[in-house]
């Protein structure tokens, strides 16, 4: 868990944010880029959830935290079914 802290700290080097759950959208578009079949999973599980705008961001941003636990510099589909899993408990 150390570790992935780490890499937060050093994407956000110099940053207003200091972990993931800090974010802003700019650091969203940038640190939480999606590839095209992640980018549809998220399209699709959005509208199928009815996802606000804020669960979307939330998602991101777990999906990040999970990527960095995983020791993976982009957001997979792996990462982003995880966190909507935890979305789904909650």
């Amino acid at each position: 868990m150390q570790a992935a802290r780490e890499r937060q700290r050093a994407r956000l080097d110099g940053r207003a944010e200091r972990c993931n759950a800090e974010l802003s959208e700019r650091r969203l578009r940038t640190d939480c880029r999606l590839d095209r079949p992640t980018a549809r999973l998220l399209e699709t599980a959005a509208t199928t959830l009815t996802l606000s705008a804020r669960s979307h961001v939330r998602l991101l941003k777990l999906a990040r935290t999970i990527a960095d636990l995983d020791g993976v510099a982009a957001i997979g589909r792996p990462h982003l079914a995880e966190a909507l899993q935890f979305r789904m408990v909650e």
